[in-house]
């Protein structure tokens, strides 16, 4: 441990932050002589330590305390991309409850009924990176049928995901497929004006 460091947290801040246990309950953890700090008994919740580089243990297992948590869910059908509705379930109901009280949510969305990968994060930062229109990152998204490729298979569907606001945007890039017959439809540059 070091007094010095930017990255000094209080040592019963660092463990509550985890989801696990309130700052109450850590201090009954350091109180007891269950918490250690690089091997060594923490003798007070209060003591900093340096949380990129510490290694915190509680009953002789390992805690990580992260500053951020990243979580890649497969989101099935019937939840919204919510971080809480009154009523109906969300993502974050499938999370378990240390995950639920970390202040998770999703970064952009699937439509209730869509099922597909989503990002859940506490970093909001990172969020704001992905989902900025100011900074580019292309998506991609997928669409899967059965039956033949025609003329009228995909328009009535492509404009209502390839839009802009007006200025120049970055759409997604649309995965067409059939289970038979994989292919890659980009989908372009939208500029209509809503």
């Amino acid at each position: 441990m070091n007094d010095g460091g930017e990255r000094m947290e209080r040592i019963d801040k660092l463990l509550s932050a985890t989801g696990r246990w309130s700052r109450k309950e850590v201090k009954e953890l350091v109180r007891q002589g269950r918490v250690l700090a690089d091997g060594r008994t923490v003798q007070k919740p209060e003591e900093k330590a340096d949380s990129a580089a510490v290694c915190l243990t509680v009953d002789g297992a390992e805690v990580d305390c992260a500053p951020f948590v990243y979580v890649m869910l497969y989101k099935p059908a019937g939840l919204l991309s919510a971080t809480e509705d009154k009523n109906q379930p969300t993502v974050l109901d499938l999370l378990p409850p240390e995950l639920k009280k970390r202040g998770l949510f999703p970064v952009g969305r699937l439509d209730k009924d869509t099922t597909g990968l989503l990002l859940l994060t506490d970093d909001g930062a990172l969020a704001h990176e992905l989902l900025s229109p100011k900074k580019h990152v292309d998506k991609v998204t997928g669409r899967r049928w059965r039956g033949a490729w025609t003329a009228g298979t995909w328009p009535p569907w492509l404009p209502v995901w390839c839009w802009g606001t007006g200025r120049s945007a970055f759409p997604p890039v649309w995965s067409l497929w059939r289970m038979d017959q994989p292919a890659w439809l980009p989908c372009g540059r939208a500029s209509t004006t809503r």
